[in-house]
Parts: structure tokens; C-alpha cells; sequence
């Protein structure tokens, strides 16, 4: 079975200096590829939790929109996202959608609300229309939230309190906690 951390791997054994890769050319860009390949750095930076739940997806069979592709409007939705949201990685299987956040931290009061109203006016959608259409075809299923249990906490408290019911929550949102890590930092 390949697991994200194989690919991971993979990537940093190609990228290493010694291997001689003629393909370290295609990922130049990707944060953290010098200072791994200068001995700075033991893993590389740019691969990030949002990119392994894409590379996690996509050995699963799923159809992905990277963080990249949806900032660039390239993906399914186009530029005008979700309800005038983008997610952080969008998984497609057939007919039915997933939008997966990542929530890396603690969100400042002004982005909270707005996430809070982007939540409400999915929530509208499922009410008027029994479902949220994000493309042809193409039904939003959940919103998956790759967080803290402790924002997962503080997001359902504050929906309850905004009136929405603990059914209608679990109906839309998921919450999936054990993804969650913040890495150690090292001081150098």
C-alpha cells in the first residue's frame, strides 16, 4: 500500500544531491528544496499537511485540486469558489465533492466571521435547495476541517450558538482531528 510518506520520501530521495536526479529541475520552486538540498533542512518545507492530503486522495483514486491549481482558478469551481470561498484541497469522486480546510491556527476575529458566514451560506443552500451544487453535476458532500479539537470545539459551540442544530452540523461538516499535528521547531 503507498502512503503519503512513501511519496514524501520518494520526492526527498530524488531531490537529494547525491542521487543526481535530472528531475531536481522540476521542483525548484518548491519551498524549503535549497536549503534540504544544502543540508539545512532534513525534510522539505513545501511539503505541507494540505499536500499530503492531496497526494493521500489522489493514491486513493480520487480527483484533486491542489491549493495551487484552486488559488490559479484552475480546478472544477473556478474562480469564484464555493459560496466565494476556496478551499485548501477539493476531492471529487463521481458526482459527489469534498472541500477540505486546513486549519492551521488560530484565526483572527475578521476571518473566523467570515468563515462562519461562508458556513452559514452553505447551510442556506442545503435549506433552499436540499443540496449545494458546486458544478455541473457536482454535489458538495461535506466540508471536511483538518484541525485541533479545540477548533473543532470552538466551531461547533459558536454554530450551535448562531442556532444551527448538532444534526444539521454533522450533515455538513466534518471534522478530522487526528490529521492535525504542529511540527516541533528547532532553533539553530
Amino acid at each position: 500500500e503507498l502512503t503519503t510518506d512513501d511519496v514524501a520520501w520518494s520526492l526527498e530521495h530524488m531531490l537529494r544531491p547525491e542521487t543526481g536526479s535530472p528531475g531536481y529541475a522540476f521542483f525548484t520552486l518548491l519551498e524549503g528544496v535549497d536549503d534540504f538540498r544544502n543540508g539545512k533542512a532534513q525534510h522539505i518545507s513545501g511539503i505541507v499537511l494540505a499536500n499530503e492530503i492531496a497526494i493521500g486522495a489522489i493514491v486513493d483514486g480520487f480527483r484533486v485540486a491542489t491549493e495551487r491549481e484552486i488559488a490559479q482558478g484552475r480546478w472544477v469551481v473556478g474562480n469564484e469558489g464555493i459560496a466565494g470561498k476556496r478551499p485548501d484541497v477539493f476531492l471529487r469522486d463521481g458526482g459527489k465533492a469534498w472541500a477540505i480546510e486546513v486549519e492551521r491556527h488560530r484565526k483572527n476575529a475578521k476571518d473566523y466571521m467570515r468563515l462562519i458566514s461562508w458556513l452559514d451560506a452553505l447551510c442556506r443552500s442545503v435549506m433552499s435547495q436540499g443540496r449545494v451544487l458546486v458544478g455541473p453535476e457536482l454535489r458538495l458532500e461535506r466540508v471536511v476541517f483538518v484541525c485541533s479539537p479545540r477548533f473543532s470545539a470552538k466551531l461547533c459551540r459558536d454554530l450551535m450558538d448562531a442556532g444551527w442544530s448538532k444534526p444539521k452540523i454533522d450533515s455538513l461538516l466534518h471534522f478530522e482531528t487526528s490529521l492535525y499535528r504542529i511540527e516541533d521547531i528547532a532553533f539553530l
